[in-house]
């Protein structure tokens, strides 16, 4: 069962599971007190202790279930056989270093640089050849960055290409894009709906959090931008999936993020910052040559 670490900072609804890929997850209520209460006893037993409607307690029991917090035993049933899942490759593509904001836990050094001709044939040819291998259903890439929407045009290019040499051998190509929210081209909301392009936005809080956290290149709100993006791609028929960075810096204002996000039906996921400092020394230039670790 998981530790109780919310402490003064959060309510007692928001749960940690290290063990699994969401790391972090908002519980009702009543999921809250189910997942207490549960200490390795029959469930029958569980809910005889909680009382109240029993129906209401059991379909609690799914998103608890599948977000790894309750495990159902059954000494004497058989488990279900599992169904054939689809074989996915999965892909990133950095499009670009540049991006519009600067926000000050990114790893990615800030230049000009981005996918080049060359690249991007050697990317198609992989592609093909994966899908000629007949070992996956399906390849599903990953437009990042930088910010990948100040190359738009290049990721319309690559799908289109894609789904070209995917197609002959009966593999379904898919894409997702993982925007700040802030740039949005021309005629992009439509064709990421047409193309089923899903979309991902990071935000990592309301007002003057968003606007520490993310700050804009050359001063401005990002906040301000960041709505007028997502009020962009709702009306288009769009509902982006949020992805929300913690740290010391906005853990105060979660609350208040959780709470605008759910008031607009926007699904979200919390990610813990990662300590890159290691890393930035081993593997990032932006510290010269002679970078020195730290002690």
């Amino acid at each position: 069962r998981p530790r109780d670490w919310s402490s003064d900072v959060c309510s007692s609804d928001l749960v940690h599971n290290p063990w699994r890929r969401n790391a972090l997850a908002l519980l009702s209520t009543r999921a809250w007190q189910l997942l207490q209460a549960a200490d390795g006893r029959p469930l029958d037993a569980v809910l005889a202790d909680l009382g109240g409607d029993r129906e209401a307690w059991l379909r609690e029991l799914p998103v608890l279930e599948r977000n790894g917090y309750m495990v159902r035993q059954c000494a004497t049933s058989p488990l279900p056989r599992p169904e054939r899942r689809e074989r996915t490759l999965h892909l990133w593509l950095h499009l670009t270093n540049a991006c519009n904001l600067a926000c000050p836990y990114c790893y990615i050094h800030k230049d000009a640089a981005h996918m080049g001709d060359e690249e991007r044939a050697r990317t198609l040819a992989a592609v093909a050849s994966t899908a000629a291998g007949g070992e996956v259903d399906r390849i599903h890439v990953r437009f990042a960055g930088g910010e990948p929407m100040l190359r738009f045009a290049q990721m319309q290019d690559f799908v289109r290409d894609a789904q070209a040499v995917c197609a002959p051998h009966g593999v379904r190509f898919s894409a997702a894009v993982l925007t700040n929210g802030t740039v949005v081209p021309k005629g992009a909301p439509a064709w990421l709906r047409a193309e089923g392009v899903q979309v991902s936005v990071s935000v990592d809080g309301t007002d003057s959090t968003q606007d520490l956290m993310r700050p804009v290149v050359g001063g401005g709100s990002s906040w301000q931008r960041l709505q007028d993006g997502l009020d962009t791609y709702i009306a288009a028929g769009i509902r982006p999936y949020v992805l929300i960075t913690v740290g010391a810096s906005n853990l105060a204002g979660l609350p208040d993020l959780t709470r605008w996000l759910l008031e607009r039906k926007l699904a979200f996921r919390y990610s813990l910052v990662r300590d890159l400092e290691w890393g930035q020394g081993l593997l990032d230039d932006r510290h010269g040559a002679d970078a020195q670790l730290p002690a």
